[in-house]
């Protein structure tokens, strides 16, 4: 997948999870990056009750929006 073209804003896509869903949905979307060749660039986890927001920074606009297409998830550039 191609570089962002002229863009220095950070894709950021946001993931809500139940704990008890952490592990699972995890290991999908690692298979996932692993097999589409995506290298994040940054990755946090907030904890708020049993529930999880995951903060995943894209190097590449592109990459961002198919990571969001397949998981159904919005996202946000800053």
């Amino acid at each position: 997948m191609g570089d962002a073209q002229g863009s220095d804003a950070v894709r950021t896509v946001k993931v809500r999870l139940r704990e008890a869903d952490l592990c699972r949905e995890m290991e999908t979307m690692r298979e996932w990056l692993d097999s589409n060749g995506v290298e994040l660039r940054k990755f946090d986890c907030e904890h708020h009750g049993p529930v999880r927001i995951l903060s995943i920074e894209f190097r590449v606009d592109a990459e961002a929006d198919a990571f969001a297409r397949r998981f159904d998830l919005s996202f946000t550039t800053y």
